[in-house]
């Protein structure tokens, strides 16, 4: 697995970093899942944790207390196979992803059996809240679930499959801190 922190800009950037930051469209983080990251596993369902920071301890999480997750997309770059017997379609390969207590919250069984395929996650759900922020520090997870019609493969057989997931992450924290906002004067 490869975790990425896309180029954003500050006050102080350069044309190259503000231009950047507009061809990331919002996104912050990238994660990329290969199936290598899931096959050294002797079952058809593993999980593998995606740490984008650390925390005041120094311990590794996929999000902290007071991040705000914006947007998730996910696309399909190469479909999840190889496994004999494995299922047809959409519910042969199966991908969840997200965060401590939630762990289908930005994608929700989502089959990864057809290169080419896009996600999005909408963070507006049901409720009146918008975005989804992290009241404690979370795991982020993303859980391969492969089935088979009969057999006894596992993941450990998986040839192919490779995964990116797009993320805008909003550190709340850091808007409230001194200085992250000036004076509007008209």
């Amino acid at each position: 697995m490869k975790v990425e922190k896309l180029v954003g800009y500050k006050p102080y950037s350069t044309f190259s970093e503000v231009k950047n930051a507009q061809i990331n469209g919002g996104f912050t983080h990238r994660i990329t899942y290969s199936y290598t990251d899931f096959t050294p596993t002797d079952a058809l369902t593993a999980t593998v944790n995606a740490n984008l920071f650390k925390n005041a301890a120094g311990a590794s999480k996929g999000l902290l207390d007071g991040m705000q997750v914006g947007h998730v997309a996910m696309y399909v770059k190469a479909a999840f196979s190889g496994i004999a017997n494995q299922t047809s379609g959409a519910n042969g390969a199966k991908f969840n992803f997200g965060p401590t207590g939630n762990t289908d919250a930005f994608i929700d069984d989502k089959g990864v059996h057809n290169a080419g395929d896009w996600l999005s996650f909408a963070p507006s759900g049901d409720t009146t809240s918008f975005g989804y922020i992290a009241d404690a520090d979370k795991i982020l997870g993303g859980k391969l679930t492969v089935a088979v019609d009969s057999g006894s493969e596992d993941l450990v057989n998986l040839t192919a499959g490779e995964l990116v997931i797009l993320m805008e992450i909003t550190n709340l924290n850091d808007l409230l801190a001194e200085g992250a906002f000036q004076d509007v004067n008209l």
